[in-house]
């Protein structure tokens, strides 16, 4: 697919990292990424590494995002949206439970945003309780 031998990687003349970022690269429904998202030890060791719940929500890559795909998520979001209306006006207390978007890939202007957002709520919450230790702000996601 990429116009190289498997065998240079093994023989020292093309560095792993190259074939790690060719893997990486290759579509989500190819039989290495199916294998990839199988393995359970891999599972573990990336839940390991994960700093909290926020990062190991489930995003897609943007490279695989296509338009279907952000057609598809906004239609799934405004049956959930529907599903929450018609619950709302059938429950007894009328209250209604926003639903969560479909995830949605996620940029780097977005990462920067959401650390610069989290370090000025540290830094708040430092200045305005500096006896307290401070609780990462949890930063919802959206479309």
């Amino acid at each position: 697919m990429f116009g190289l031998d498997i065998r240079d990687f093994f023989t020292g003349r093309q560095p792993w990292p190259r074939l790690l970022r060719l893997v990486e690269q290759l579509p989500r429904t190819s039989r290495v990424q199916a294998a990839l998202a199988a393995d359970e030890q891999r599972a573990e060791a990336l839940l390991d590494l994960a700093v909290d719940d926020e990062e190991q929500e489930a995003r897609p890559p943007l490279e695989t995002w296509s338009q279907e795909a952000e057609l598809l998520a906004h239609i799934a979001d405004l049956l959930a949206h529907l599903r929450a209306d018609y619950a709302q006006v059938n429950s007894k207390n009328h209250r209604r439970r926003n639903p969560q978007p479909v995830p949605r890939p996620e940029t780097g202007v977005e990462r920067v945003r959401r650390r610069r957002e989290r370090r000025q709520h540290r830094d708040l919450a430092t200045a305005l309780l500096p006896d307290k230790p401070v609780k990462e702000a949890s930063s919802h996601h959206g479309p």
